[in-house]
């Protein structure tokens, strides 16, 4: 995982798991994924939802959840964890005051445009914020088995 502080400490995740399983959890910000291959499964907002290859996720500041491999091949995946006042500021339109929290009603969403467009932002940050050093020691996403 890579932090951006120029971005509001703005991490950046790009990784693959084949059994791992996170026990329930939360995070302090924001958690906007994109699964690039495979299947994952989470529990959130009192559900359990899949995500497939193309899908979106998004976890609130603070939501519990857990997440799981549910296919033989595991998945990969991209995740950015933008801060509440990060996301304010970019939701906000200008002159007026930041929303109080942004909400998501949808934890996964299926919308390929916006896939794209979150794939080629978090590529971009990816590309252009990590030094090259870290990426030389790392060019295929994080596995764990």
């Amino acid at each position: 995982m890579w932090h951006d502080h120029a971005l509001d400490n703005l991490e950046i995740l790009h990784a693959a798991y084949m059994k791992h399983a996170f026990a329930r959890h939360a995070h302090k910000t924001f958690a906007i994924g994109l699964i690039e291959c495979g299947a994952s499964a989470f529990f959130a907002r009192g559900t359990t939802h899949t995500a497939t290859a193309s899908d979106i996720f998004i976890i609130h500041p603070d939501e519990i959840h857990d997440g799981r491999v549910i296919v033989p091949t595991g998945y990969t995946f991209r995740v950015l964890y933008p801060s509440l006042q990060l996301v304010q500021h970019l939701a906000m339109e200008p002159g007026h005051t930041p929303l109080q929290t942004p909400f998501f009603p949808q934890a996964v969403i299926k919308d390929c445009q916006l896939y794209n467009l979150l794939l080629t932002l978090h590529r971009l940050f990816y590309t252009h914020l990590i030094p090259w050093n870290v990426k030389e020691c790392s060019r295929r996403p994080s596995r764990i088995f």
